[in-house]
Protein backbone atom coordinates (compact mmCIF):
# COMPACT_ATOMS: atom_id res chain seq x y z
CA UNK A 1 0.00 0.00 0.00
CA UNK A 2 1.42 3.27 -0.68
CA UNK A 3 2.13 6.56 1.46
CA UNK A 4 -0.52 8.95 0.51
CA UNK A 5 0.86 12.71 1.31
CA UNK A 6 -2.63 13.73 1.58
CA UNK A 7 -2.99 11.55 4.80
CA UNK A 8 0.30 13.73 6.17
CA UNK A 9 -1.50 16.59 8.63
CA UNK A 10 0.01 18.69 10.96
CA UNK A 11 -0.89 19.79 13.90
CA UNK A 12 0.68 22.80 15.84
CA UNK A 13 4.57 23.03 16.11
CA UNK A 14 7.36 24.06 18.18
CA UNK A 15 10.09 26.66 17.34
CA UNK A 16 13.16 27.16 19.45
CA UNK A 17 17.29 28.36 18.67
CA UNK A 18 19.53 27.45 21.34
CA UNK A 19 23.68 28.00 21.62
CA UNK A 20 25.46 24.96 21.33
CA UNK A 21 29.10 23.83 21.14
CA UNK A 22 30.98 20.93 20.58
CA UNK A 23 35.35 20.86 21.01
CA UNK A 24 35.60 17.84 19.86
CA UNK A 25 34.57 18.38 16.05
CA UNK A 26 36.00 21.88 16.77
CA UNK A 27 32.29 23.80 16.87
CA UNK A 28 32.60 27.03 18.75
CA UNK A 29 29.64 28.70 20.41
CA UNK A 30 26.97 29.14 17.50
CA UNK A 31 23.16 29.72 17.54
CA UNK A 32 20.66 27.42 15.69
CA UNK A 33 17.42 27.34 15.05
CA UNK A 34 14.79 23.97 15.71
CA UNK A 35 10.99 23.06 14.37
CA UNK A 36 9.31 20.28 15.38
CA UNK A 37 6.00 19.26 14.35
CA UNK A 38 3.56 16.38 14.83
CA UNK A 39 1.44 14.98 12.38
CA UNK A 40 -2.02 13.38 13.12
CA UNK A 41 -1.89 9.55 13.60
CA UNK A 42 -1.53 8.43 9.22
CA UNK A 43 -1.15 5.27 7.66
CA UNK A 44 2.24 4.92 6.25
CA UNK A 45 2.06 2.07 3.86
CA UNK A 46 4.49 0.03 5.73
CA UNK A 47 3.20 -3.65 6.48
CA UNK A 48 5.90 -4.74 9.25
CA UNK A 49 4.69 -1.63 11.73
CA UNK A 50 1.08 -1.36 13.38
CA UNK A 51 -0.49 1.33 11.56
CA UNK A 52 -1.39 4.31 12.36
CA UNK A 53 1.67 5.56 13.08
CA UNK A 54 2.53 8.63 15.22
CA UNK A 55 5.57 10.60 14.18
CA UNK A 56 6.84 13.92 13.89
CA UNK A 57 8.29 16.25 11.37
CA UNK A 58 12.19 17.64 12.98
CA UNK A 59 14.57 20.16 11.49
CA UNK A 60 17.14 20.70 13.57
CA UNK A 61 20.90 23.07 12.86
CA UNK A 62 18.84 25.21 11.20
CA UNK A 63 20.52 28.46 9.95
CA UNK A 64 18.59 31.49 8.11
CA UNK A 65 21.27 33.01 7.25
CA UNK A 66 20.69 37.29 7.18
CA UNK A 67 22.22 38.56 3.63
CA UNK A 68 23.32 41.61 4.83
CA UNK A 69 25.15 39.94 8.15
CA UNK A 70 26.14 36.37 6.90
CA UNK A 71 25.30 34.88 10.30
CA UNK A 72 22.34 33.79 11.41
CA UNK A 73 18.95 35.79 12.08
CA UNK A 74 19.45 37.24 15.43
CA UNK A 75 16.37 38.85 15.82
CA UNK A 76 13.68 36.06 15.36
CA UNK A 77 11.23 38.42 14.64
CA UNK A 78 12.36 39.28 11.40
CA UNK A 79 12.39 35.41 9.71
CA UNK A 80 8.43 36.83 9.04
CA UNK A 81 7.42 37.24 5.54
CA UNK A 82 11.35 35.84 4.02
CA UNK A 83 11.70 32.10 2.67
CA UNK A 84 14.85 29.70 3.49
CA UNK A 85 15.85 26.60 1.72
CA UNK A 86 17.33 24.47 4.23
CA UNK A 87 19.94 21.65 3.12
CA UNK A 88 21.74 18.98 4.15
CA UNK A 89 24.07 19.83 1.07
CA UNK A 90 24.79 23.64 1.87
CA UNK A 91 25.01 22.81 5.76
CA UNK A 92 21.70 24.64 7.00
CA UNK A 93 19.67 22.28 8.39
CA UNK A 94 18.57 18.71 8.49
CA UNK A 95 15.32 17.71 8.19
CA UNK A 96 13.97 14.27 8.70
CA UNK A 97 10.74 12.06 9.76
CA UNK A 98 10.74 8.40 11.04
CA UNK A 99 8.57 6.10 10.03
CA UNK A 100 8.60 2.77 11.52
CA UNK A 101 12.06 1.76 11.43
CA UNK A 102 12.78 4.52 8.62
CA UNK A 103 14.65 7.69 8.97
CA UNK A 104 13.71 9.26 5.73
CA UNK A 105 15.72 12.58 5.64
CA UNK A 106 14.36 15.71 3.24
CA UNK A 107 15.47 19.18 1.83
CA UNK A 108 12.98 21.76 2.47
CA UNK A 109 11.87 25.32 1.56
CA UNK A 110 10.27 27.23 4.64
CA UNK A 111 8.27 30.15 3.83
CA UNK A 112 7.28 32.54 7.18
CA UNK A 113 3.95 33.51 6.18
CA UNK A 114 3.27 35.68 9.04
CA UNK A 115 3.68 36.13 12.98
CA UNK A 116 0.41 36.48 15.70
CA UNK A 117 2.24 37.32 18.87
CA UNK A 118 4.93 34.78 18.87
CA UNK A 119 3.56 32.37 16.43
CA UNK A 120 4.65 32.19 13.14
CA UNK A 121 2.31 30.86 10.28
CA UNK A 122 4.52 28.58 8.06
CA UNK A 123 4.72 26.65 4.55
CA UNK A 124 6.97 24.01 4.45
CA UNK A 125 7.78 22.31 1.12
CA UNK A 126 9.52 19.13 1.43
CA UNK A 127 11.20 16.72 -0.74
CA UNK A 128 11.72 13.06 1.40
CA UNK A 129 12.77 10.58 0.61
CA UNK A 130 10.07 8.46 2.32
CA UNK A 131 11.70 4.89 0.73
CA UNK A 132 8.38 3.16 -0.17
CA UNK A 133 6.07 4.04 -3.00
CA UNK A 134 4.39 7.56 -2.55
CA UNK A 135 1.39 9.13 -4.19
CA UNK A 136 -0.02 12.98 -4.46
CA UNK A 137 3.25 14.52 -4.89
CA UNK A 138 3.70 17.45 -7.25
CA UNK A 139 5.86 17.78 -9.97
CA UNK A 140 8.78 18.37 -8.45
CA UNK A 141 8.35 14.88 -5.84
CA UNK A 142 7.83 17.43 -3.38
CA UNK A 143 4.16 18.10 -1.14
CA UNK A 144 3.32 21.04 1.08
CA UNK A 145 1.72 21.78 4.92
CA UNK A 146 0.82 25.00 6.22
CA UNK A 147 0.74 25.00 9.53
CA UNK A 148 1.29 27.62 12.88
CA UNK A 149 4.41 26.92 15.17
CA UNK A 150 5.05 28.66 18.13
CA UNK A 151 8.40 30.25 19.22
CA UNK A 152 9.95 29.58 22.65
CA UNK A 153 12.65 31.63 22.56
CA UNK A 154 16.14 30.40 23.45
CA UNK A 155 17.17 27.31 25.41
CA UNK A 156 20.51 27.09 26.58
CA UNK A 157 21.47 23.21 27.77
CA UNK A 158 22.93 22.62 31.10
CA UNK A 159 26.48 23.86 31.84
CA UNK A 160 28.57 20.13 30.83
CA UNK A 161 27.27 20.97 27.13
CA UNK A 162 28.05 24.66 27.26
CA UNK A 163 31.50 25.07 28.66
CA UNK A 164 31.82 28.49 27.72
CA UNK A 165 29.13 29.55 29.63
CA UNK A 166 30.07 27.52 32.77
CA UNK A 167 33.56 30.39 32.74
CA UNK A 168 30.93 33.53 32.97
CA UNK A 169 29.78 35.15 34.93
CA UNK A 170 27.88 37.62 32.54
CA UNK A 171 25.60 35.17 30.68
CA UNK A 172 23.33 37.99 29.03
CA UNK A 173 26.48 39.50 27.74
CA UNK A 174 27.74 36.36 26.26
CA UNK A 175 24.19 35.75 24.69
CA UNK A 176 24.33 39.15 23.10
CA UNK A 177 27.11 38.33 20.43
CA UNK A 178 24.35 36.15 18.82
CA UNK A 179 20.54 37.50 19.29
CA UNK A 180 19.17 40.63 19.41
CA UNK A 181 18.36 40.84 23.05
CA UNK A 182 15.20 43.17 21.98
CA UNK A 183 13.44 40.35 20.73
CA UNK A 184 13.84 38.64 24.17
CA UNK A 185 12.87 38.91 27.60
CA UNK A 186 15.63 40.37 29.83
CA UNK A 187 16.25 37.52 32.30
CA UNK A 188 16.87 34.05 31.50
CA UNK A 189 14.46 31.84 34.20
CA UNK A 190 14.45 27.88 34.25
CA UNK A 191 13.14 26.04 31.73
CA UNK A 192 9.33 24.65 32.56
CA UNK A 193 10.42 21.26 33.02
CA UNK A 194 12.10 20.22 36.71
CA UNK A 195 13.61 16.89 35.18
CA UNK A 196 16.71 18.70 33.19
CA UNK A 197 18.55 22.05 34.06
CA UNK A 198 18.28 23.74 30.88
CA UNK A 199 17.67 27.79 30.90
CA UNK A 200 15.03 29.68 28.97
CA UNK A 201 15.09 33.76 27.62
CA UNK A 202 11.78 33.83 26.58
CA UNK A 203 10.64 35.94 23.55
CA UNK A 204 9.43 39.13 23.88
CA UNK A 205 6.19 40.46 22.56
Amino acid sequence: MPLDTKDIRPLKGLFTSNLWENSHIGLPLTLFYSIEIPLEPFDSGHAYVEQPTSTSIVIEWIKFLNPATGQNEANWKNLVGNEYLISYDDDTGEGSIYLGSEHCQFNSTIRFLSLTGTTFDIELSLAVDFNIETINLNQNGQFSIKVPVDYQGLLLYDNNSLPTFSKTSEPMTLISNFVDKTSYEPELKMYENPHIQWRQLKPRI
